[in-house]
Formats: C-alpha cells, sequence, structure tokens
C-alpha cells in the first residue's frame, strides 16, 4: 500500500500544474478502490460469512473476478485460479466467497438468457459476473490509468428519440441505432 501511494505522490510532481490534479485525482481513486478491496476482504466477507476467512484468499478471488470481469467463468476455474500451485481452496470455498461478495453487494450475477421469450433453447448457460463499482477492477489489477488510450467518444445510449451531438460533444444514441 505504501508503494502505492509512493507511486502516486511520484506521478503528482512528474506532471506540470494543469495535469497535477488530474494525475493525483486518478491516483487517489484507484488508492480508494485498492483499499476499499483490502478493507472488504479483511473485515467484512468474515462478518458477513460469520466464519474466518482468509484475507489473501478473498483478494485473490477478487483478482480472478477482476480479470474475468463480464464473463461466464465458472466457479470451478475461480477456484482454480485462486489455488494456483499451492492446492487448497476448493469450489464450495470459492462458491462461499462469492455467496458473501453478493451479500456485500460488491458481485452481481447476469442471469443467463434465453432468445425468445417462447424458445425453451437458452443461449447462455451460465451467468455472467460483474463489479457493482466497475473501479474496484481497475483497482484490485492496479491497471494504470496512464497507460490506457483516452476515450474516442462519450456515448450516452438513450430508450427513443433521434441521435445526435449535444453541445458539449456528448453522443446521444438511441438504441434502436446500435442493431444491425
Amino acid at each position: 500500500l505504501r508503494r502505492w501511494r509512493g507511486a502516486c505522490h511520484r506521478a503528482e510532481s512528474m506532471w506540470q500544474d494543469g495535469d497535477r490534479a488530474t494525475t493525483l485525482q486518478k491516483c487517489r481513486a484507484l488508492e480508494f478502490s485498492r483499499d476499499y478491496a483490502t478493507l472488504t476482504a479483511e473485515v467484512d466477507i468474515s462478518r458477513v460469512s460469520e466464519k474466518r476467512r482468509d484475507p489473501d484468499k478473498v483478494l485473490r478471488l477478487m483478482q480472478s473476478l477482476a480479470r474475468n470481469i463480464s464473463t461466464e467463468v465458472s466457479v470451478a476455474t475461480l477456484a482454480a485460479d485462486v489455488r494456483g500451485s499451492a492446492g487448497g481452496f476448493k469450489e464450495e470455498t470459492a462458491a462461499d466467497y462469492l455467496d458473501a461478495r453478493k451479500r456485500l453487494l460488491l458481485v452481481e450475477d447476469l442471469p443467463a438468457w434465453n432468445a425468445h421469450i417462447r424458445s425453451s433453447a437458452t443461449l447462455r448457460q451460465m451467468p455472467k459476473r460483474h463489479f457493482a463499482d466497475p473501479s474496484l477492477a481497475c483497482g484490485i489489477l492496479r491497471i494504470d490509468t496512464a497507460k490506457t488510450p483516452a476515450a474516442r467518444a462519450l456515448v450516452v445510449v438513450t430508450g427513443n428519440g433521434f441521435a445526435h451531438r449535444r453541445h458539449d460533444g456528448v453522443f446521444v444514441v438511441p438504441i434502436t441505432t446500435l442493431t444491425a
């Protein structure tokens, strides 16, 4: 944690006055996400599950979730990712950790969906897992925002209306224009 804060202070001193505030805000936001994840792993998971949990394994599970965000990753894959070469982490334990995360409202599952209401065929078999706050994934994985490309456009998707560009440069796009 000290190393992380030191990097933010070094980054702050590298930029000119105009960019310093933005850089410091980004570093503090990433520090907050990382600290929140650490505090959750050390305190909240054990309190919610009413069992003593290993904070290191909780953090490794969160890292695995962050790497597999918005995918149909199985509990077995997450357990194997946490276990690594050391072993000693079962699927049931991973499921308990995930359940505690859900009760803390940190992780949400997007359930599998059907193609049509009357169809019995399910297109997706397993739920996709998401963090309730996507910045947690950035903080947990320590993603360097200075190395990520800038957004090409800011787009707001609406339920209806006409596509247009606002005076501040934001594109407003109805969802019907996104189907092709």
